[in-house]
């Protein structure tokens, strides 16, 4: 009882804070020209239409949760949806080249970063009439990541899940090994140094790619810092944004070997199969722990946030679900969305795989509150957490400080040296209007 109480309050708590991420109207984006407007459907099919013999084209990121998804739209009766599921490395290059040429994907899961980006070039279709039409209520999803699927006020994107970085540690291991979950960043540096030393270290999603920004941003949000300054213009080479630099490059040093060559998925995987003794992972994939079959940990797992020099803070992550302009059946992917988006196949998802949902009403949900023990950890992690910037031009920032980070994990270079490189490059001295949506 006192353990589903806790889980109870966890997800009240991020269910609240996911509420209060609302970000401010964005700027139109100055390094954007592309038409960001595009016209709903002429002449929409009738909510309760039959399209029971059109095929909906998914697109979505490949592993466990994809796979879980397979299973679960194999009883959507209104047509068929077909999952096309992704390395994640390679999930964006494939979403922009159907919803740009080829016209293969109806529906697109997309992250918070990529909305306004997908949007500035119409890549998108409104859902405002749809919603309306069918008299949608959104109050049943968390305002936070509603607002998070609208650009200048346009709803483009449903929401479905959130997820945030933690730690996870395997608890036998540590025990072993006379070992103590770290509460301070200097206990978490020396414990990583301590098993680096032992042969294996921490797992770090280091590839290069979002996951790493990620952790950068954990980090920086940590220190009380931004990427930006009170003018709004980009400021890599301020204190805060060195400090997390250095802090970042003094734990890297200190991950499992080939870590550089891992994202979220790998860093889970090496932990929940035995591999590693603990890390940073993506709440996301942290369902995967308690399933006895596939992870060793599933009776010794614990959760916790990451503990930061100044306070704890989180980078909150969102998916949702868009339907692509060029689609072809854009009626059949609207009544496909609002079936991956229903309070029954979220609440699937969540007891089956610990899919984090956006649907209000399963934050008090007993079964869904027993199927995702991380929750207390996540809702610690993210008490202080916000997005990375969303912005069109985003990738502006995103690409090489990307690549800024590999550099730093890959070769040891120096962070100082690295981030004032980076912060003198010229298209990106100029003051851009980004926003984020904080929790």
């Amino acid at each position: 009882m006192k353990k589903a109480l806790v889980l109870l309050l966890a997800l009240s708590l991020l269910a609240a804070l996911c509420a209060c991420a609302q970000p401010a109207a964005p700027a139109a984006d100055a390094f954007d020209s592309t038409d960001a407007s595009a016209a709903a459907p002429a002449e929409a099919a009738s909510s309760g239409s039959d399209f029971s013999g059109v095929t909906v084209v998914a697109s979505r990121w490949a592993g466990p949760n994809a796979d879980t998804q397979k299973a679960i739209v194999e009883s959507y009766t209104n047509g068929t949806i077909v999952i096309d599921d992704v390395d994640y490395n390679n999930l964006k290059e494939k979403q922009i080249l159907s919803m740009s040429a080829s016209g293969e994907y109806d529906l697109i899961w997309v992250p918070e970063v990529w909305i306004p980006e997908y949007v500035a070039n119409g890549w998108l279709l409104p859902l405002d009439s749809y919603i309306a039409r069918d008299d949608l209520n959104m109050d049943d999803y968390l305002s936070g990541i509603v607002e998070i699927g609208k650009v200048d006020g346009t709803m483009y994107a449903m929401p479905d899940m959130m997820q945030g970085m933690m730690m996870t540690y395997n608890t036998e291991w540590l025990e072993r090994e006379g070992q103590n979950i770290p509460a301070t960043w200097d206990e978490l540096v020396a414990l990583a140094k301590y098993f680096k030393e032992a042969g294996t270290g921490i797992g770090l999603p280091l590839m290069q790619g979002q996951a790493a920004m990620d952790l950068y941003a954990m980090i920086l949000y940590s220190n009380g810092g931004d990427y930006f300054d009170a003018d709004g213009s980009l400021a890599l080479t301020s204190d805060v944004c060195l400090e997390a630099a250095q802090q970042y490059a003094e734990l890297v040093q200190y991950a499992m070997d080939g870590a550089v060559t891992w994202h979220n998925d790998q860093v889970s995987e090496a932990i929940r199969t035995g591999k590693c003794p603990f890390g940073i992972t993506m709440s996301g994939l942290s369902g995967l722990d308690s399933d006895p079959e596939g992870s060793v940990i599933a009776d010794c797992v614990a959760y916790g946030a990451m503990p930061g020099k100044k306070s704890v803070s989180g980078c909150l992550n969102t998916w949702s679900w868009a339907i692509a302009a060029n689609s072809a059946n854009p009626d059949a992917a609207w009544e496909a969305v609002k079936y991956l988006t229903s309070a029954d196949v979220e609440k699937q998802m969540a007891v089956q795989i610990g899919h984090t949902s956006a649907v209000a009403a399963l934050s008090s949900d007993a079964d869904v509150l027993a199927a995702e023990p991380f929750l207390p950890a996540l809702s610690e992690q993210m008490a202080n957490g916000k997005t990375q910037p969303l912005a069109a031009s985003a990738s502006a920032l995103s690409d090489p400080l990307q690549a800024a980070l590999s550099e730093i994990a890959a070769s040891g270079a120096d962070p100082v040296e690295v981030f004032n490189k980076l912060q003198s490059a010229p298209s990106r001295t100029s003051k851009q209007p980004w926003r984020t949506a904080t929790t």
